[in-house]
């Protein structure tokens, strides 16, 4: 769960905080770069998000990048942080014009978000 302000329709309103909710639902892929003991890998990310305020719901598809390392004290302990960037394509519009040659236009309105995770690596 977390939360935005939302500025009213003039400047000289009150902002007004609107608790949201974000699921990501995504699949992908990670490889490792190495077998040392401090494995460094990265991964790629392809999926829908989903953000739900208090009157309306909206899913939007969703890229991302993550990249981290496992820290292994032996073959059966570790730890593993990972950071991960998602980019939400918000909205997306375009437009196409041949004659005697193709010019394309897209604009598109991308929302970022970013996370961070560490945990305990239990290996059997």
């Amino acid at each position: 769960r977390s939360w935005i302000e939302v500025q009213g329709p003039s400047l000289f309103d009150r902002k007004t905080r609107v608790d949201i909710s974000v699921d990501h639902l995504m699949v992908g892929g990670v490889q490792e770069l190495d077998s040392a003991p401090g494995r460094a890998f990265i991964g790629g990310l392809f999926g829908l998000s989903r953000y739900a305020g208090p009157d309306e719901v909206d899913v939007r598809l969703t890229i991302g990048l993550s990249a981290g390392a496992k820290f292994f004290a032996n073959r059966h302990l570790g730890l593993r942080i990972d950071a991960r960037g998602y980019m939400t394509i918000v909205s997306l519009s375009g437009t196409a014009v041949c004659s005697g040659g193709c010019v394309v236009a897209l604009n598109v309105n991308p929302a970022f978000q970013a996370d961070f995770t560490a945990g305990l690596i239990f290996a059997f």
